[in-house]
């Protein structure tokens, strides 16, 4: 039902902080397509109606957003703002100021 923002990767000694944070924010946060970006929500998310983004926007979720919501919905910058570390390499493709 929702998407998530890393994939698996196994620990090894050689694990970056970046590396490690992005285990973490996968496993407390999805991506989602909802209000017209790609926001993030907790992961232990029910099948809550509306929720409040990691951004504080409350938006309604979709049951199935679609492949073009994934597609053309932009990042919410304050959402990524507040889970990418600190690494001015790492800024999302497409944002909005929502």
């Amino acid at each position: 039902m929702y998407g998530t923002c890393s994939g698996s990767r196994t620990e090894s000694n050689n694990d970056t902080d970046r590396d490690r944070h992005a285990r973490t924010v996968s496993t407390r946060f999805h991506w989602r397509p909802a209000a017209g970006a790609r926001h993030a929500f907790p992961a232990d998310l029910t099948d809550a109606r509306d929720a409040e983004a990691l951004c504080g926007e409350i938006a309604e979720i979709p049951d199935i957003p679609t492949e073009l919501n994934w597609i053309t919905d932009p990042t919410c910058a304050r959402c990524w703002d507040r889970l990418r570390p600190d690494d001015p390499a790492l800024e999302p493709r497409a944002t909005t100021a929502r």
